[in-house]
C-alpha cells in the first residue's frame, strides 16, 4: 500500500517529529511511505528530502503549504506523484481538519485529552477511521462513533528510556528552580497555544486550585519561550 503520512517533519525535535520518524520507519517494512511535513519543516517549497530512519532506511519528505491550500496540493500533486492509497494524519484534530477535503481515505491518529465534543467530531467529519492513542481517548470516541470507525493504538517507549530516581529529580529541581522537594508540583509541557493545550485556561484553573487551599502548590510550565507566537508561548 502507498501511504502518505502527514504530521510534523521527522527532523523536528518534538513529540510528533520523534513519533513520525519511528512509526514511518516501521511502516516502511510493509508499505511505501512518503512523509508530508507540516510543523518543523526544514525543506524549501517544492523540494524533496530523504531522512535517515533509525533502521537505516530513507524516508522521503515533501513540503506542505498552509492549511488553506494544503488539500489542493495533496490532491493535485502528491496523490498522483506517489499513487497514494491513503493518508494518515498524525496531529491535533484541528490541525488536520483540511484533510476532510482530500480525495483518498484518511485516517486520523489524534490526541484526545478531554471530553470529545461535536466540535471535535466536525474536525474529523469525513475521515475513514479515527484512532486514539490513549484508553481515555478511545473511550471518548466510543461515545460518538461505531466500533468500525475507531481504533486504539498507543505510542511506544524507547528501550533507551531510563528515568532518573524520583528523589534525585526533585533534589535537582529544588537546586535549579527553588521548588521545595516535598512541594506539590504540577508540570506542564507544551510548546504552543491552541484549543487543546489551552495554557491560559490551565493557569486560571491552577489559580483557583491554589485559592482553594493549596497555597503550597507550584506550577512549572515547560514551553518554547523563544519561538514565534502562536507557534510558541
Amino acid at each position: 500500500m502507498n501511504l502518505g503520512w502527514l504530521s510534523a517533519s521527522p527532523t523536528a525535535t518534538t513529540g510528533y517529529g520523534g513519533q513520525t520518524l519511528e512509526v514511518c520507519d516501521r511502516l516502511m517494512e510493509r508499505h511505501k511511505v512518503v512523509c508530508i511535513g507540516q510543523t518543523g519543516d526544514l525543506i524549501v517549497w517544492g523540494g524533496r528530502q530523504n531522512v535517515d530512519t533509525p533502521s537505516g532506511k530513507k524516508l522521503g519528505v515533501v513540503a506542505l503549504s498552509d492549511w488553506r491550500s494544503a488539500a489542493d496540493l495533496i490532491n493535485s500533486y502528491y496523490i498522483k506523484e506517489y499513487d497514494l492509497d491513503i493518508v494518515i494524519g498524525f496531529m491535533d484534530a484541528f490541525g488536520v481538519e483540511f484533510l476532510n477535503n482530500v480525495n483518498v481515505p484518511v485516517i486520523g491518529w489524534i490526541p484526545i485529552d478531554g471530553n470529545f465534543t461535536g466540535k471535535w467530531k466536525n474536525y474529523v467529519r469525513n475521515f475513514h477511521r479515527v484512532i486514539a492513542y490513549s484508553r481515555f481517548g478511545y473511550g471518548e470516541l466510543q461515545k460518538w462513533f461505531p466500533p468500525t470507525k475507531i481504533g486504539y493504538i498507543p505510542h511506544g517507549i524507547s528501550e533507551d528510556f531510563k528515568p532518573l530516581d524520583r528523589d534525585e529529580i526533585r533534589e535537582e529541581f529544588e537546586k535549579e528552580y527553588g521548588v521545595p522537594k516535598d512541594a506539590f508540583l504540577v508540570v506542564n509541557v507544551g510548546a504552543n497555544v491552541g484549543p487543546r493545550k489551552e495554557l491560559p485556561l490551565m493557569m486560571r484553573t491552577f489559580k483557583h486550585f491554589v485559592e482553594d487551599g493549596h497555597d503550597d502548590a507550584y506550577l512549572f510550565i515547560h514551553t518554547n519561550a523563544h519561538g514565534t507566537y502562536p507557534r510558541a508561548y
